[in-house]
């Protein structure tokens, strides 16, 4: 039994994932091991409200190559600068008004400023930081206390709202999103010869997006103008709706877009819609659509399922689809109407 729980226990941390291993003690404990091993001393500034930083920590730091050459050649040692005396390490090599993070600090056990970074980076960008010749000169070095002080008296600052909520979604699994496109419709009829034109409209939704390995599912509510106009005449029917759509998408294969390798999303997206509003317009009048049960009405619900495809591109999408509208629209007698029309339309997720 001893054997097999100490096999579990070799096999699970064979398991764990590897990232940079950052030094536990104060700042002054590792220039002295830096000075000790004669390392260089790389200082990252960081806080639980910094969604980039969210993003070095998930995908930069677990690269193979990153923690193994920082592990062997450096002391890495992260400062949250809104613990301790953070703040004041912070202004020992910044001078700018307010804190911008994250930060990257390469530092001799003199004080002496190497090599810096502000932002962010992607991995190859990271890998070059990291790549520090020995003959590499100091470009800076610390202040003096007296300094230090007083560029913390000037910038104390707290964290916005802004940076509070892009930490947020950071760390969810659901990111908002926002989408703007326009509608192309026509209605579906057999009925009726008068309406078969275009109408364009526009659509605009607030989603929720979470995106697994194959798939995203992206439940949200939509503002969507529907209709169709007269080849013949100025007649036009414009009918707006409250939609609640829930696309799902598929990854089918990625395109090497915007420096990596973007994927393409086949979609399916089931939704209800409720008309809040409709109108009528001739050569001569604009008036409403009347809606209810009776004859010579139009019904308020409506759903159908629209198809299409998604391409990403960081944390934007661009998406085409069709609508197929099911419900019929129309209570007028021996008149059968659906919604029916192409659609294109970008979106933006935050924090994705």
């Amino acid at each position: 039994m001893k054997k097999i729980i100490l096999l579990t226990i070799l096999v699970l941390m064979t398991l764990q994932i590897k990232a940079i291993s950052f030094y536990t003690g104060d700042y002054n404990q590792a220039l002295q091991k830096a000075k000790s091993e004669n390392k260089l001393l790389l200082l990252y500034f960081t806080a639980k409200w910094c969604s980039p930083c969210q993003y070095m920590n998930k995908y930069i730091f677990t690269d193979e190559e990153i923690h193994n050459s920082v592990n062997r050649d450096f002391i890495a040692l992260k400062l949250d600068v809104d613990k301790g005396n953070n703040k004041e390490i912070y202004f020992k090599y910044n001078s700018e008004k307010g804190v911008s993070i994250p930060k990257f600090i390469f530092i001799n056990h003199k004080e002496e400023v190497i090599k810096r970074h502000d932002g962010s980076m992607k991995l190859n960008q990271f890998k070059k930081f990291i790549n520090i010749p020995e003959w590499t000169k100091p470009i800076d070095k610390a202040v003096a206390n007296s300094v230090v002080q007083e560029r913390v008296n000037k910038n104390r600052v707290k964290p916005t709202l802004f940076n509070k909520f892009m930490y947020n979604i950071s760390n969810s699994r659901w990111k908002p999103g926002i989408r703007l496109g326009m509608n192309f419709n026509n209605f579906n009829t057999d009925n009726i010869n008068d309406y078969n034109d275009t109408k364009v409209g526009l659509n605009v939704s607030l989603f929720l997006d979470y995106t697994a390995k194959h798939f995203t599912f992206q439940p949200g509510v939509a503002f969507s103008s529907k209709g169709a106009r007269s080849k013949d005449s100025d007649e036009s029917i414009r009918l707006n709706y409250v939609e609640v759509p829930l696309r799902l998408s598929i990854n089918t294969f990625r395109f090497k877009i915007a420096g990596g390798r973007q994927p393409f999303r086949l979609n399916i997206e089931p939704y209800a819609a409720y008309a809040i509003n409709g109108k009528y317009k001739d050569d001569y009048e604009k008036s409403d659509i009347k809606f209810g049960s009776d004859g010579n009405t139009f019904n308020r619900y409506d759903y159908g399922l629209k198809v299409g495809a998604t391409q990403q591109l960081g944390s934007f999408e661009a998406s085409v689809g069709y609508d197929f509208g099911l419900n019929n629209v129309s209570n007028y007698s021996d008149v059968t109407i659906n919604n029916r029309g192409f659609f294109f339309n970008l979106a933006i997720i935050f924090g994705k």
